[in-house]
């Protein structure tokens, strides 16, 4: 829409809207409509402004919202618009019937701005064949590509997604009906990771401008009877998931020995999702008891055609994929149980029961890989370590939770808790997890002035049994292969002291409290605390510990009728540790996995600051509305290094530097709101707003590195840098209520 059309259109409803006798109370309509224009000014075009509604650079857009309600007799129509101009819009229109049946449409689109500021060699972007130009100098790295800023093309990344639903409801008596329909379909451009290589020495990527052209549709309905002391539902959800491109291919920017000139990339799979449930309820007289129960029943289905071994001309296959098509399905079942009740009247007492287990029916199977399309290379043996059985994950839950809650005196309820959650897994490190959870909380309305409340969790995790690396490694290798690894303290491909996290051994610690003060009518003050920390201290490798830290404080304070204020600020710490052992493979795999010199440790810290302040004023009645709104963000990052004597000089085998502290990764957000709103007449609304917004972003990892550029060696990058931005935007609106 021009900047002509836009004004013509906003004067002419001004005129409509100041001039208009329309009389809502009539004909039963209720709601409002607000037309108008914004102008957008920033100082470079960058897609972090605008990342969820589309406005990137400077420009006009038309400002529209509607909240429209229409009733006669007893049916309504209600209709709700918002952000019409923008390419992140939603419209709902619901009719019916009250106490009877209801319509339902929807639709929805929202956008991902990804980067403004990438380039490729690559024609056809966005593609499933993606070419370099026939002129195209190719180079072992990215240096030796000579003619690498002749043929870069700018290309923005982003995706669109659109949701259009339509769904009906129905109340029979006792009885209801549902069911709804939702087509979420989402296309673009997104940057996707291609390599190259065999090893640590030869591995060459890229970024690549891939296709998104997503499809997902789900389908669910449900029957429920609902009686004055029991309830029953049945429930039938299914998910359809397609791809339009199953896969993409491209031309190699790289001329290393053995690398295919066309290389392919894998995307994700078509694939279905089905879930039976059926939940009810009973009300028992004694005690005040209700018990509910949950049965579920899941399909989750993939069968794509598999891609062959390789791309590359070059590469012999002696043998062909073990099956045509993925063959993927996983059953899941899920049970719950649920009993509370109210023995005495100043006790409550629930327990919960759940079991949830995965059937993971796809075949285990042996596939003799190429790795990464290299060609002279020969097909893995059944004595190869590239030979690998693909493995079907399981695991099967059993959770009991125990809660009771006893009021201590009036406005003061303790709560103590209890939960035993017991994983069991196949084709893991460990066979079984035990955790136990201890809760508590403490809430109490000390005075009409003082709230306040407590909680303190506590919770460990252990293993049953030994963590073994070796076990895994057996499982997803050869016996030929393994019958030819002599030693068996080096069959691991991690290693041993190394604990995955999520069913490593861990102590976890959660505490907090708040507190809500009004010492006056006007004044009310809230304080928060909340720590949460997972140590990990069995692991002398891999996560070792993270915690939260944040502290909160908000308040508002009304010193008259006609002004509001408030104010909020919030510090969050993030903290964790990783650690981890350099050592290489090969005939250095034994000694070097050992030795303790060869440890290193990255320990993370994230600072954040939010905080917020603004005012409300309302003159003559609401006639006179103003408004004003200041937030700011501000995040600092570090990662330090700890490392053992192996990383100073004169150094051991394999390793020529020292690790060096990384900068800090910092950002800026600052936001400046201010609006107006004069009420013309009874009925129309004059609103005229302004927002100024900076954003400022030191990022050591990208802030050197331009799009497809030779600062990387090995990396042909696709992206640069988020730019940082200064934003004005002004708002002029007219309001017609109902």
């Amino acid at each position: 829409m021009s900047k002509n059309t836009l004004a013509i259109f906003f004067v002419s409803f001004l005129y409509t809207m100041s001039t208009s006798t329309i009389s809502g109370a009539e004909d039963g309509m209720a709601g409002n409509i607000e037309l108008g224009g914004a102008v957008v000014d920033l100082n470079s075009k960058s897609f972090k402004y605008g990342e969820y509604n589309g406005v990137n650079d400077n420009g006009v857009y038309l400002v529209a919202n509607a909240d429209l309600t229409y009733n006669k007799d007893v049916f309504f129509i209600d209709f709700r618009a918002s952000d019409i101009g923008l390419d992140s819009r939603r419209l709902n229109l619901e009719t019916g019937r009250y106490g009877k049946f209801k319509l339902f449409l929807g639709y929805d689109k929202t956008p991902m701005l990804i980067s403004n500021n990438s380039a490729t060699p690559l024609d056809g972007a966005g593609s499933a064949n993606l070419t370099l130009p026939s002129d195209f100098v190719k180079g072992s790295q990215t240096a030796n590509m000579i003619n690498l800023i002749d043929n870069k093309k700018d290309v923005e990344l982003s995706t669109q997604r659109e949701e259009k639903s339509v769904g009906f409801s129905m109340n029979m008596d006792k009885a209801d009906f549902k069911i709804f329909f939702n087509r979420d379909e989402k296309n673009g451009i997104q940057s996707i990771g291609g390599t190259l290589g065999n090893n640590g020495g030869n591995t060459r990527s890229i970024g690549l401008p891939g296709p998104v052209g997503y499809t997902t549709d789900e389908l669910r309905t449900s029957i429920a009877y609902t009686g004055e002391t029991a309830q029953l539902q049945f429930d039938y959800f299914i998910s359809d998931f397609s791809n339009d491109n199953k896969y993409i291919t491209w031309d190699n920017p790289f001329n290393a020995a053995d690398y295919p000139a066309i290389a392919r990339t894998s995307r994700p799979p078509d694939n279905r999702h089905q879930r039976f449930s059926l939940s009810g309820g009973v009300n028992l007289p004694l005690a005040a008891t209700r018990i509910s129960a949950t049965a579920e029943y899941g399909i989750m289905e993939q069968d794509d055609t598999l891609l062959p071994y390789s791309n590359n001309i070059n590469t012999t296959i002696t043998s062909q994929l073990p099956r045509e098509t993925a063959d993927a399905e996983i059953d899941i079942t899920n049970l719950g149980f649920n009993i509370s009740s109210r023995p005495l009247s100043r006790i409550d007492l629930s327990a919960r029961y759940k079991y949830y287990k995965t059937d993971n029916k796809t075949p285990r199977t042996l596939f003799l890989y190429v790795m990464n399309d290299m060609g002279g290379a020969s097909q893995a043996t059944e004595t190869s370590g590239n030979a690998l059985y693909s493995l079907p994950y399981d695991y099967t839950q059993n959770q009991l939770k125990f809660d009771a809650a006893y009021c201590l005196y009036r406005g003061t309820t303790l709560k103590l808790g209890y939960d035993h959650d017991i994983i069991d897994r196949d084709n893991r490190e460990t066979e079984e997890t035990i955790e136990n959870t201890y809760r508590a909380r403490l809430n109490s309305s000390i005075s009409s002035h003082i709230s306040a409340g407590a909680h303190f969790t506590y919770g460990v995790r252990r293993m049953d049994g030994a963590y073994d690396e070796a076990d895994l490694y057996d499982n997803y290798h050869t016996q030929a292969y393994i019958d030819t690894v002599a030693a068996t303290n080096i069959r691991f491909d991690n290693l041993p002291d190394m604990r995955k996290f999520d069913i490593a051994d861990r102590d976890r610690t959660r505490y907090g409290a708040n507190i809500t003060l009004l010492p006056l009518s006007n004044i009310t003050v809230g304080l928060y605390y909340n720590y949460t920390q997972d140590d990990y201290e069995a692991s002398s490798m891999g996560l070792l510990q993270n915690a939260n830290n944040s502290r909160t404080i908000d308040a508002t304070f009304t010193p008259a009728d006609f002004v509001s204020t408030y104010l909020y600020f919030t510090n969050e710490e993030v903290t964790a540790s990783q650690g981890s052992r350099y050592y290489r493979g090969g005939v250095n795999k034994p000694a070097d996995s050992i030795d303790s010199n060869r440890d290193w440790r990255a320990d993370h810290n994230e600072n954040i600051d939010t905080g917020g302040i603004g005012m409300n004023l309302n003159f003559m009645e609401n006639v006179l509305t103003l408004g004003v709104d200041y937030s700011y963000t501000k995040s600092t990052g570090a990662i330090k290094f700890v490392y053992g004597s192996c990383f100073t000089p004169p150094y051991c085998s394999g390793i020529t530097t020292t690790p060096a502290d990384m900068p800090d990764l910092k950002t800026r957000l600052q936001t400046f709101k201010a609006s107006v709103k004069y009420r013309l007449t009874m009925n129309t609304t004059l609103g005229l707003g302004y927002k100024y917004e900076t954003y400022r972003s030191d990022n050591w990892s990208t802030d050197s590195v331009d799009p497809a550029s030779t600062a990387l060696s090995n990396v042909l990058t696709l992206s640069g840098p988020v730019s940082d931005y200064e934003a004005h935007e002004a708002m002029l609106t007219a309001a017609y209520n109902w």
